[in-house]
């Protein structure tokens, strides 16, 4: 899905799976090779332009799919990928209230929350430098004698080290980083503020499918046809997208 200059999100390309019966859902029953060779695919059918280039993707915005990033960098070399920032919030909330919960309620928790921000800076040393300052903070703390000091230290380690994960690698850190949307700006020849921080265009579209248009169809629990959901599919994209672009910000499109 591509994104207008009305900020309406625009179809334009789908792929349907058919997950394997024993599957618990679809998306565990695809890996980067499949995906690699439909994007492949899809790819070679765009063609080229008028001066025999290749059709390109300067940007994107995903979620923390590895199969799904991996298999469009296989493709597009040079494209620029970005994290949906609604899962990547998400996630690290999810993993906060984990690591926290040894820490009393009130005052106590919320100093360490307040300190476990994410280096969200815009010059990647800068977002490191920020991210060791706190790893020493919280191994002095964990070395103090005061139980309660000693436990906060001890989650706020705990989940610095899970934060490692997105901050080691600089192409990650531009993933999600306020630097990586102005890249994207940059890229794209646009304001900061027109680039999609979240994959809401698209889970919209998804929800609108699958759950208007799509599920009167399902029986059952058979697999479909694809020649079937092949012609529905395409069907359907018309009017989601006419009924999308009439609702506008009405629906968050």
């Amino acid at each position: 899905m591509a994104i207008d200059e009305q900020n309406h999100g625009v179809p334009i390309s789908a792929f349907l799976f058919s997950a394997k019966p024993e599957a618990k859902a679809v998306h565990a029953d695809y890996n980067t090779a499949l995906l690699q060779k439909l994007l492949g695919e899809w790819k070679r059918g765009m063609g080229r332009n008028e001066a025999g280039e290749e059709f390109e993707i300067a940007v994107g915005n995903t979620d923390n799919d590895t199969r799904e990033r991996t298999a469009l960098q296989e493709i597009w070399a040079a494209i620029l990928l970005l994290l949906c920032m609604f899962h990547v919030w998400q996630a690290w909330r999810n993993r906060l209230i984990k690591h926290l919960r040894g820490i009393p309620k009130g005052e106590d928790r919320e100093e360490v929350r307040q300190r476990l921000v994410p280096p969200n800076g815009a010059i990647y040393e800068d977002a490191v430098e920020q991210y060791n300052t706190e790893v020493r903070y919280f191994k002095s703390l964990k070395a103090r004698r005061n139980a309660l000091d000693s436990s906060k230290g001890a989650a706020g380690l705990s989940f610095l080290s899970y934060l490692h994960s997105y901050l080691k690698v600089r192409d990650f850190w531009l993933a999600w980083s306020v630097a990586g949307a102005k890249e994207a700006a940059a890229r794209l020849g646009v304001p900061l503020s027109d680039i999609a921080r979240t994959n809401n265009h698209l889970e919209s579209f998804n929800g609108r499918i699958k759950g208007k248009f799509f599920a009167p169809h399902m029986r059952g629990g058979r697999l479909p046809r694809l020649d079937y959901w092949v012609l529905d599919s395409s069907s359907t994209s018309r009017r989601c997208f006419q009924t999308s672009s009439q609702s506008g910000q009405k629906d968050g499109l």
